[in-house]
């Protein structure tokens, strides 16, 4: 019984050292004219303190049987039909395979469709840009009952 209350006494001293305060208390601002300020969102690499917010930037993930795929090619589209970008999905420094580019600033706030091709199978969503970074991930349908 003593060895069963000690392993739960050190998960719970262990869970408690991984993970955050929940009720952490926020920093309050010097004075009142001086409120705390988020750092700016930044598009594929943060943007340094002081510095104008980055451009639109998207990113995310091609899905094929849920597994994301390497090659498949993401093009978006504007709302008259333009395309600002073609990409191949790319292996990232952490090994996943992903698109991303930054969007020009005249996007935003539009909607534009993102589309994915990859061995014979398409994908299109809408999506309506906002500011900083988003993610979309695109899944690819399934095209036999055997998939």
């Amino acid at each position: 019984m003593r060895f069963s209350w000690l392993i739960f006494i050190c998960m719970i001293g262990l869970i408690a050292q991984i993970t955050p305060p929940v009720f952490a208390t926020p920093p309050t601002p010097a004075n009142d004219e001086d409120p705390i300020v988020p750092l700016p969102r930044g598009c594929i690499r943060v943007t340094p303190p002081g510095q104008p917010e980055a451009p639109c930037c998207i990113n995310g993930q091609v899905y094929l049987n849920g597994e994301p795929v390497a090659g498949a090619e993401v093009i978006i589209r504007d709302q008259n039909g333009n395309t600002p970008m073609r990409q191949i999905t790319r292996a990232n420094v952490l090994n996943e395979s992903i698109y991303e580019t930054a969007l020009p600033a005249a996007l935003r706030n539009q909607t534009i469709r993102i589309t994915a091709i990859y061995q014979g199978r398409e994908t299109t969503v809408e999506h309506t840009i906002l500011d900083g970074s988003q993610q979309v991930n695109l899944v690819l349908p399934r095209n036999y009952a055997t998939d």
